[in-house]
């Protein structure tokens, strides 16, 4: 693996911060926020669809709706956080261990390259089985006295993700000002 070209490109920027935020602490807070919501959060869906493809793996067979959404959801996910977490890692590293950014950035082009796998993959899913999703989420809404999701649940879920999404906030301002000072 050749870092010597990243690592002169981290070398080479006087800035706590890679060159396209243009010393900006705000900028790059926002984009790490941005990218770290995306990592974490896409990590959480994609280890849930995990469960649920686990746990309905006797009911829902490879063939039926509710498997094809869930492998969405799965691969939307992974494409998700294999595109975001590498670039969290580059500006986390950058010039507190240009070795170790350069690295990063080195992995990141391969990662980018096979991101197509899981981004292919659940747009495929979604042109095969777009129809007979709908239909199964007609039939379902048209149960009567069975909700697809209790109000409780979705407080919850809400209450979860704007926790953790507020910790991350809290988390990338800090790690934006320990750089910029």
């Amino acid at each position: 693996m050749n870092v010597d070209l990243p690592r002169q490109a981290v070398d080479a920027i006087s800035s706590p911060y890679p060159g396209s935020f243009d010393g900006s602490t705000v900028q790059f807070q926002l984009a790490l926020f941005s990218l770290m919501t995306i990592s974490v959060v896409g990590s959480m869906l994609f280890g849930w669809m995990c469960s649920e493809i686990w746990q309905g793996r006797k009911e829902s067979y490879p063939y039926e709706p509710l498997f094809a959404m869930r492998m969405v959801f799965l691969l939307a996910s992974l494409a998700a956080v294999i595109g975001s977490a590498p670039e969290v890692a580059v500006m986390i590293t950058w010039k507190e261990n240009p070795a170790l950014a350069a690295s990063f950035m080195v992995i990141k082009r391969w990662i980018d390259s096979f991101r197509v796998v899981p981004a292919l993959g659940w747009i495929g899913i979604v042109f095969v089985f777009y129809p007979a999703i709908c239909m199964g989420m007609v039939r379902i809404a048209a149960l009567d006295g069975m909700p697809v999701s209790s109000p409780k649940k979705i407080r919850a879920r809400m209450t979860k993700l704007f926790r953790v999404t507020t910790m991350i906030f809290a988390v990338t301002l800090c790690i934006a000002l320990g750089k910029r000072w």
